[in-house]
């Protein structure tokens, strides 16, 4: 049943007295149709005009969403769209869904979501990666936009101002982000408007979502994860903790193979006991692992390999003791629910020792991998596509993936060794 309320709703600064609600809400417009009011956490009311009407055959009550009030669509434009849907049902003898079934299809809402549920259905995301563009089209997009209008509305020549608008708003809220969520905010809308205009309804020449403004991009500087020379390493080693006073053993010694290996976080925390050859001196990772971050179908079917040197067996043996998994090498001490050890762990131990250290640019976990790089170059002369290999690159082309199917295993068994002694010389401890 609606909640009836007094105030009856004629105009739109009678939406605009509405208070911010604690729950959802009702109020009537007159001729059944209602202006829908829920409150969003930490965002004030959410509001979209809906009618209802009992089916001319059936009698059963419907609703039907007609669309949010803005300064475009009016309480008046509500009324006259929701009147001749109710007078073209009653004629027909059908459900009023049936009669808008057609605008309801080519609403911005509706085609965000035919994108997401096709890219998901297709296999090419992982469940993760599908999730965090849901959220963003669903909480940080949509939100600027009215998911409701018809997506015609939107395209060149009609409503892109009002994208733009959008995405300038994004950039904005963004802060030291505003590059990154801003392009990929843009490059969710123009494959959404791609949708639409594959469905033929949004004209091909008119896709509003353009290329970004030039002054956005000389404002943004590419910007690499910091990491520690070979002359910064001996004062943070010594300022990195690993009595166990302030990090469980579990994410120390993810921390210590991460310095050694140069893997992700994600990698390592997500390791598995099966995946270890002791025969073959190697670790065999799946290449669908999602640390991995391998992209296409074809990558994620090659695997990456890690050298078993005395060290990391040594790591390995130790983490057998605390591990209570048959499957996870690093087993979760949080609350998260994950099984795994929170890849987010390892970091967490970098930044206390960062606090002691007072290195003025705070060097994260993934710093690592670039250390393993620029001084396997500076210090030991190697070649950088073999030090690639050993952190898990493979080329993006797929011609030069075919071409370059070599691990370099044996060098890097002879390297990896050389590498870790001379990190323990420097003060690294097991």
């Amino acid at each position: 049943m609606v909640k009836r309320t007094k105030t009856l709703i004629k105009s739109q600064r009678d939406i605009s007295k509405i208070p911010k609600l604690t729950r959802k809400d009702h109020f009537p417009c007159g001729d059944s149709m209602f202006l829908r009011v829920e409150p969003i956490k930490g965002e004030g009311n959410s509001m979209s005009f809906i009618g209802k009407m009992r089916h001319p055959v059936t009698q059963k009550q419907e609703e039907i969403t007609l669309g949010k009030p803005t300064k475009d669509f009016t309480i008046t434009k509500a009324k006259t769209k929701w009147l001749n849907i109710k007078e073209t049902a009653k004629k027909q003898r059908t459900s009023i869904n049936k009669i808008n079934v057609s605008d309801r299809k080519q609403t911005l809402g509706y085609v965000t979501n035919l994108w997401l549920d096709t890219m998901q259905k297709s296999g090419k995301w992982t469940p993760n990666y599908y999730n965090d563009v849901k959220n963003k089209c669903h909480n940080i997009i949509l939100p600027k936009l009215d998911p409701d209008r018809d997506i015609r509305d939107y395209q060149l020549g009609n409503g892109d101002a009002l994208i733009e608008d959008a995405l300038d708003a994004i950039w904005d809220e963004s802060g030291a982000n505003r590059y990154e969520s801003e392009r990929k905010c843009r490059g969710y809308l123009r494959r959404i408007f791609e949708v639409g205009i594959d469905k033929k309804w949004v004209n091909p020449q008119c896709n509003p979502v353009g290329k970004r403004n030039k002054d956005l991009i000389q404002e943004y500087s590419v910007k690499h994860y910091p990491h520690f020379s070979w002359e910064e390493l001996e004062g943070f080693f010594k300022s990195l903790d690993l009595s166990g006073r302030y990090s469980p053993p579990q994410e120390l010694l993810a921390l210590q193979l991460i310095i050694i290996t140069g893997q992700r976080c994600a990698v390592i925390s997500t390791l598995q006991w099966d995946w270890i050859d002791y025969e073959k001196d190697h670790i065999e990772i799946p290449g669908w692992v999602e640390g991995l971050k391998r992209k296409t179908p074809e990558s994620k079917k090659i695997s990456h390999f890690l050298p078993l040197t005395p060290i990391t067996k040594q790591i390995l043996q130790r983490a057998e003791y605390y591990s209570d998994s048959k499957k996870y090498i690093f087993t979760n001490v949080s609350k998260n629910k994950n099984p795994h050890l929170d890849p987010w762990a390892p970091s967490r131990v970098m930044h206390k020792a960062n606090n002691i250290n007072k290195k003025d640019e705070k060097v994260k976990s993934h710093g690592w991998r670039s250390t393993l790089q620029s001084e396997g170059q500076n210090q030991f002369g190697q070649p950088l596509i073999m030090l690639k290999k050993q952190v898990g690159h493979i080329p993006d082309n797929k011609v030069d993936r075919a071409y370059d199917r070599s691990d370099y295993m044996p060098m890097r068994k002879k390297f990896m060794p050389e590498y870790e002694e001379a990190l323990l010389d420097l003060g690294l401890r097991l």
